[in-house]
């Protein structure tokens, strides 16, 4: 196993979704990507458990967080928020590399943009701080390696 620089990862959407066989563009804007991957916890404590409280792990829950440079001209930025003002899901696919490549994990899911934070410092470039879940979809959320 070798590490993974994060510049080497990749970000991609697709208007059309994740479903059927989706063309993928990649978010080339993004940055400082985070991928959280969460269980609910369910109480499985019992009078057996000698005064240690036990916990059962339910559902998987993911949201995807990152900036984006804002630019205006830019394809993927523009689906984004699209997406946001719209409340129209979008396919999303996070990868630790090309998603061509043998190896390559990645997770794929329709997403809804649940937030579109829009920085505008004085001296500095405009960036937007995204965060994305899955949302209803016949194309369950996919965490797979190529």
């Amino acid at each position: 196993m070798a590490i993974v620089f994060g510049v080497n990862c990749k970000l991609h959407y697709c208007v059309a979704g994740a479903g059927g066989v989706p063309v993928w563009s990649e978010l080339t804007a993004a940055r400082d990507v985070t991928v959280t991957m969460d269980r609910s916890e369910i109480p499985a404590s019992t009078r057996g458990g000698a005064g240690w409280m036990a916990t059962a792990t339910g559902l998987k829950s993911v949201t995807i967080n990152f900036d984006l440079l804002y630019d205006s001209a830019d394809a993927g930025v523009a689906a984004i928020m699209t997406a946001f003002l719209a409340n129209a899901s979008i396919g999303m696919l996070a990868a630790d590399g090309d998603i061509v490549t043998t190896g390559t994990r990645l997770f794929a899911a329709d997403v809804r943009i649940t937030k579109f934070d829009e920085g505008q410092p004085l001296e500095g470039i405009i960036t937007v701080a995204v965060s994305a879940k899955p949302t209803y979809s016949a194309t369950a959320p996919t965490y797979t390696t190529v």
